[in-house]
């Protein structure tokens, strides 16, 4: 995609992500997160000069990762 990864984050999703985050809550259901049986992995890539590009992907129950979520942001964005 867009070569070495610049971060790797991994963890449960739950009813308390940071903005950064929270467009996860759009993938699934109330139930589902307050479950918190939902495990995420978290990559992000340096996409060009000014904008990075993270992708989600989830687990559930020991099945195949699935891709969840993904967003583009101008490097210098606040969350």
């Amino acid at each position: 995609m867009y070569g070495r990864a610049v971060e790797q984050n991994a963890f449960i999703l739950d009813d308390a992500l940071p903005e950064f985050r929270v467009g996860l809550y759009n993938k699934f259901t109330p139930e589902q997160y307050q479950a918190q049986n939902i495990k995420i992995k978290e990559v992000t890539w340096k996409k060009d000069q000014d904008h990075f590009f993270t992708a989600w992907y989830a687990q559930e129950a020991r099945k195949d990762w699935i891709l969840a979520d993904t967003f583009t942001w101008h490097k210098e964005m606040e969350f």
